[in-house]
């Protein structure tokens, strides 16, 4: 089995009368493969509207004393890849951490780091996403690091993917608020939850067959372009609905089959 990594999954337990924030909804999943290293718990599940975050560890092991441990993140925000791995190897707190960073297919990175400071050597994936950066990773004690359980996470790792959130099937438009005057007081902000909003309508286009599973991914993959161009020019550029609206049209005319009868303006967010 396959482990998909749902952010609507990562809500801290606690008392139902207490009004969470709402956290957002990825995008994308990890799906990776905990078959070939059985054996793992979840100890830690928590998100906020900038990250959301999921630990695994082994019978016996704490989050203040552990031996191995597996980590999933989510980082909601507007970064290239290089950019963010880059940041994340100048922020290690160890000076004498040794730490390398390779390209990897799917465009993908992969860091190894090795710190004498907090006794860890690690493993890390970063994939890119339309709304941030996907991050797998499998961590160990030095004094534990074992070359055939590296391997292992090497394999994993390498055969891990981006795949559609399945938790976008239960989402509404309404459940992505949009609020007009952020297109004045956080004009970035309009633009990704926007984007986030249209994602949602399009998957209820295809749940209802309105528009098919190519389409659909046409249509997303193009979506993600136009956010991606958006957030470049923003907050220098002032942004409007209007013209997002007009870019979704242009963009989603070549993903529809020569018969589909959809106006495209169905396709777009449907706030007017």
């Amino acid at each position: 089995m396959r482990f998909f990594i749902l952010a609507l999954a990562m809500l801290l337990g606690g008392c139902a009368s207490v009004e969470r924030p709402k956290i957002p909804t990825p995008w994308l999943a990890v799906s990776f493969s905990f078959e070939r290293d059985p054996g793992w718990n979840v100890v830690e599940a928590r998100g906020s509207e900038t990250a959301v975050v999921r630990r695994y560890l082994r019978d016996g092991d704490t989050l203040d004393a552990w031996d191995e441990l597996v980590s999933l993140e989510t980082a909601l925000i507007r970064s290239d890849l290089h950019s963010f791995v880059e940041n994340f190897q100048a922020v290690r707190s160890d000076p004498n951490v040794a730490s390398t960073a390779e390209a990897s297919s799917r465009g993908s990175m992969i860091v190894r780091y090795e710190s004498p400071l907090s006794d860890e050597l690690s493993i890390r994936r970063f994939f890119a996403g339309p709304d941030g950066i996907y991050m797998l990773a499998y961590h160990v004690r030095l004094s534990l690091a074992d070359p055939e359980r590296l391997q292992i996470w090497n394999t994993i790792l390498a055969e891990a993917v981006l795949v559609e959130n399945p938790l976008f099937g239960f989402l509404q438009p309404e459940d992505v608020p949009l609020d007009a005057a952020m297109t004045m007081t956080e004009p970035c902000r309009f633009i990704g939850t926007l984007h986030r909003r249209s994602r949602v309508q399009l998957d209820l286009l295809r749940k209802a067959q309105r528009i098919d599973t190519n389409e659909c991914r046409c249509a997303t993959t193009k979506l993600a372009t136009i956010d991606r161009q958006f957030t470049a020019a923003c907050p220098d550029v002032p942004v409007a609905y209007v013209d997002v609206k007009a870019a979704q049209r242009a963009a989603y005319e070549s993903c529809w089959g020569a018969n589909r009868p959809l106006d495209t303006e169905d396709a777009l967010d449907i706030t007017r």
